[in-house]
């Protein structure tokens, strides 16, 4: 099992390479959904960036604000069975909500 799990993690520099985005490379946050999608994030002074294959690596930015307010949505959707669109209509399934309430958490603390 330790196989698996050091081999998954060799290939997240590899996959890092080919994102487009500068703050990629430097990312301390990963997931991979059950599809093989990876997201990312990074927490930087005052904004969280999330990005992921799943939306073609378009780069969220989130404010503490934001960040909050999209925390009561994740909420909601994790102890549900409904899933709803957050920051600006992107759609998560269950794992992924989890991850990105857990980035938040992370974020807000």
């Amino acid at each position: 099992m330790n196989e698996v799990l050091i081999s998954a993690k060799s290939k997240i520099p590899e996959i890092l390479e080919a994102v487009p985005l500068s703050w990629a490379k430097n990312s301390k946050h990963y997931f991979e959904n059950n599809y093989r999608e990876y997201w990312i994030a990074t927490i930087e002074p005052g904004v969280l960036l999330i990005s992921g294959l799943d939306i073609d690596f378009r780069e969220i930015r989130v404010t503490k604000e934001e960040a909050k307010r999209e925390k009561m949505n994740l909420i909601i959707a994790v102890n549900s069975d409904t899933i709803i669109p957050i920051f600006k209509h992107t759609i998560l399934n269950k794992c992924e909500a989890f991850w990105v309430l857990s980035i938040i958490e992370a974020f807000l603390t």
